[in-house]
């Protein structure tokens, strides 16, 4: 199954809403995506052909691209299916702040804004990428001073040299860069792709109008109403770097799979939730438009790092929260934000091993909107579907 062509123009008005950043003094405010699928709970459909025109855009302005370099957590979703606007066999490779088996040769860089600032990147993976493409695409959701992108820039240049020889780009779905960090951007020969320009704007005056609270606690649930487990059989992991194509054609193969298997074990769902992990957000998405293809009504999101304050103010995006253990760190704290009852919560998480702390919580928090059916799709190296 294959996705329309995103042929879409996008406004800033139909996609940004703002939201305060809970206790965090570099950034107050956040720019929420309403499409994608990340904090707030999203159409697949309609987030797919979001990311996918971004590839989209980069493909137009640069056709020969084969490498996509995307920054977790937010915008991993969104790296990959680029690709498949980019089309052909373009690579990604996320960037990532977990422990991954085997890699040694790191190359780290700072998210200075974040509330989780490092960040890193595979460098025997992106050594044997840069072989084989001319143009490396840095790829974020937003890009508001450009910093990031030229932190990771100047990181990889020291180990990289090849780099000067390559055509650079930083795309984007968000883009607000002044003349000042345009100008930086260009002195590093980096050249800026978008959807959306947004206007300069003091968005630090404007969040400050809310008075936010945290999130809640989650209170740990060992046991739902009733629970199935699933394994996807895709090791192919974006932190080492995948064929965007093979990566999401596989994944698209086995919602499917998930799909009937889970029809198998009673009658038919009404509301679906289809939640990812953190930086495993685009297998949750892949999942979501299955169900939303056999004609269900689906919402996909995702648990995040990010601290975001809730309020019930009119206009306000962030209207309920919950803080969860990670479920790749039980000492981390995650947070899952404006949950809704549903007949059906499917959980999908490529976490090395099952949380059962994460698990709980997240049990907890769903039994207050009396969601009590969950599955959880976790990868593995063999396929369970029972």
């Amino acid at each position: 199954m294959n996705e329309e062509t995103a042929t879409t123009e996008y406004r800033a008005e139909d996609l940004l809403c703002l939201a305060r950043r809970y206790h965090n003094a570099k950034r107050s405010y956040l720019l929420v995506n309403r499409r994608q699928a990340k904090h707030l709970p999203s159409q697949p459909k309609e987030a797919l052909l979001l990311m996918r025109a971004l590839g989209e855009k980069i493909r137009a302005a640069f056709p020969d691209a084969h490498l996509i370099v995307a920054f977790a957590e937010t915008a991993t979703a969104v790296g990959l299916m680029a690709t498949e606007g980019v089309g052909g066999h373009c690579l990604c490779l996320t960037t990532t702040r977990e422990a991954v088996a085997g890699v040694a040769d790191w190359i780290e860089f700072r998210e200075e804004h974040s509330h989780a600032t490092e960040q890193r990147l595979d460098g025997a993976s992106l050594r044997r990428m840069l072989a084989e493409t001319q143009t490396v695409v840095f790829l974020d959701d937003e890009l508001s001073t450009g910093k990031t992108i030229r932190n990771m820039v100047q990181a990889l240049s020291v180990e990289f040299p090849e780099l000067a020889e390559k055509t650079l780009v930083a795309a984007s779905i968000f883009y607000r860069l002044d003349a000042e960090n345009e100008a930086k951007m260009a002195a590093l020969g980096i050249t800026p792709v978008y959807l959306v320009r947004l206007p300069q704007r003091d968005y630090e005056a404007e969040v400050s109008a809310y008075t936010v609270a945290p999130a809640a606690i989650a209170p740990p649930l060992p046991a739902a109403t009733e629970e199935m487990r699933l394994t996807a059989p895709i090791p192919l992991d974006p932190r080492t770097g995948v064929v965007g194509a093979s990566y999401i054609q596989r994944w698209r193969t086995f919602a499917w799979k998930a799909l009937h298997a889970i029809l198998k074990r009673g009658a038919p769902f009404g509301r679906v939730l289809v939640l990812g992990t953190e930086e495993c957000m685009l297998p949750a998405l892949l999942i979501a438009r299955a169900w939303d293809a056999a004609g269900y009504e689906v919402r996909c999101h995702a648990t995040t790092r990010s601290p975001i304050g809730v309020s019930t103010a009119d206009g306000y995006p962030i209207r309920e929260g919950w803080q969860l253990p990670s479920f790749y760190d039980d000492a981390r704290t995650t947070y899952i934000y404006n949950l809704d009852r549903y007949d059906l919560v499917v959980v999908v998480t490529d976490a090395p091993a099952p949380s059962r702390a994460a698990e709980d919580a997240l049990r907890g928090a769903l039994a207050a909107h009396d969601c009590g059916r969950i599955v959880w799709i976790r990868t593995g190296e063999q396929e369970v579907l029972a």
